[in-house]
């Protein structure tokens, strides 16, 4: 599915592995890596939050919402951050 090819492309820019990702670990250096995940999981397919939640973990619908936008509003303040973002996207969507 695209969210295992988006837990991929995220785990290997970010240094960090699939597991990391969908883990019950909650380390700083995860947490972003994670939102981003999620924001381009949410950009890119038709799942819902829960549905999205489920292939991080089982993590819950509001802990998705969060995580996107705080994505979103970092994107909106760093114009280079949003930039590397666009081009996961991209990379994903191909």
């Amino acid at each position: 599915s695209r969210i295992v090819a988006i837990r991929k492309l995220v785990a290997q820019k970010h240094g960090v592995t699939v597991n990391d990702l969908c883990g019950p670990r909650r380390y700083p250096q995860l947490i972003q890596p994670r939102q981003i995940a999620y924001y381009i999981a949410k950009r890119t397919t038709s799942a819902s939050l829960p549905q999205i939640g489920l292939q991080f973990g089982g993590r819950d619908h509001t802990t998705i919402l969060y995580g996107i936008r705080k994505i979103a509003a970092l994107a909106a303040s760093d114009p280079d951050f949003a930039a590397d973002l666009e081009q996961m996207i991209e990379a994903v969507k191909s």
